[in-house]
């Protein structure tokens, strides 16, 4: 492959590997986070939702942001958010201002991840699940070394560590955005329309493959946060597990993420994709019924890793393919075709995790729950599929 194509494969992963950082980084210090700033399982799912609330809020105006500016001012400008309210984060031990800060983080990621997903439609445009895959895979890696990392600054420094070493991210970013960011062709900006915006977005929703496609990667990406908000407490609470033990348990989950983000790779858009993805969910929702039933009866550890490693397989096919081929229809507004599906992985994943943690369960039931929900949504989603999509 040219260089000219391999270098905007590494800009949005860099730039896509925010939310990583932003969630698995942080796992292994949130009950410790928690238990000093005196929280409770809501106030924990809090500190997930208002990142996520940022990260949609930014999808309001993001997607025009990048259409009319292009994606070098979009990370120049997240890139520096990311990096001083990270260090807010850092400094603060209150939790509201934590709140607030993680919002305007949130906010960041979410400027960069729309000018990272533009430039796969821009680039790659038929084989968008391909680059999608190889960078949630590789992207990924970072999810399984992280919680390890975290458990290793915790254990010398303390959880503070963690959180310093999330905004450090933030100067590597800064340096890429401002010294290595390859300069975007956009036409000259005009006085913005409302008119204008609402037009884009009504047609992006007329688009009926668009919804399905992009409703999919959100409701697998919600059977994922399900995983995230409830599993520190369950396996704290119910079966005893340190924080030692849960980052190794964290790692192998996003490890099993990875090798599923590499499969996807193999797979054309056409219908041997379609069947692939249905037993993919068939197979999220025989896990997230296991899960339940574990929960009800012999409440057994291994059990629960085992379908939690199920789901973390599927979705990791799923999600990518899903936001592919709803931004394939897009010739125009694809940072805004970017910027909802960001908005539909906000609204859902923010649901399931409120669900889940105010269905406190010690063994995993409601994480059950929300998966098998998700689950159920994409097999019906799945199921008004009439062709697939082409560029």
């Amino acid at each position: 492959m040219q260089i000219q194509k391999i270098l905007p494969i590494l800009y949005i992963g860099l730039f896509t590997v925010f939310d990583p950082i932003a969630f698995d980084f942080l796992a292994t210090a949130l009950p410790l986070i928690a238990n000093d700033l005196r929280a409770t399982p809501g106030n924990l799912t809090g500190m997930i939702s208002y990142y996520l609330l940022g990260v949609g809020f930014a999808q309001l105006w993001s997607g025009e942001f990048v259409d009319r500016y292009g994606q070098r001012i979009s990370v120049r400008i997240g890139a520096v958010l990311f990096l001083l309210f990270g260090a807010l984060v850092a400094f603060t031990q209150d939790l509201y201002l934590w709140y607030a800060a993680r919002f305007v983080m949130g906010m960041a990621v979410g400027l960069c991840i729309t000018a990272a997903l533009s430039l796969v439609r821009e680039n790659y445009a038929e084989d968008g699940g391909k680059i999608l895959s190889i960078i949630y895979g590789a992207g990924n890696f970072v999810g399984v070394i992280a919680p390890l990392l975290a458990g290793l600054l915790i254990s010398y420094y303390g959880w503070h560590s963690v959180l310093w070493a999330i905004a450090s991210w933030g100067i590597v970013l800064v340096y890429v955005a401002f010294l290595l960011f390859p300069h975007s062709t956009v036409p000259a900006p005009q006085p913005f329309s409302w008119h204008y915006w609402i037009d884009a977005y009504k047609h992006i929703l007329s688009v009926n493959e668009y919804i399905i496609w992009a409703l999919l990667s959100a409701f697998s990406y919600g059977a994922f946060l399900a995983f995230i908000t409830g599993s520190s407490y369950v396996f704290a609470e119910g079966y005893g597990i340190g924080s030692t033990v849960y980052s190794y348990m964290y790692s192998l989950v996003i490890l099993v993420f990875v090798v599923g983000s590499f499969m996807a790779e193999r797979f054309e858009a056409n219908d041997k994709l379609l069947r692939v993805l249905k037993y993919c969910t068939i197979a999220l929702c025989l896990g997230s019924a296991a899960i339940i039933a574990n929960a009800l009866s012999v409440q057994n550890f291994y059990i629960l890793v085992l379908m939690i490693l199920v789901m973390s397989f599927t979705t990791a096919i799923l999600i990518p393919h899903g936001m592919a081929l709803a931004l394939l229809p897009f010739e125009e507004n694809k940072g805004k075709a970017s910027a909802g599906i960001i908005i539909m992985h906000v609204i859902v994943g923010s649901a399931v995790g409120w669900g889940v943690t105010i269905g406190h369960h010690p063994y995993g039931m409601m994480i059950g729950i929300g998966m098998l929900l998700q689950a159920l949504a994409i097999y019906w989603l799945l199921g008004r599929v009439k062709r697939m999509p082409v560029a």
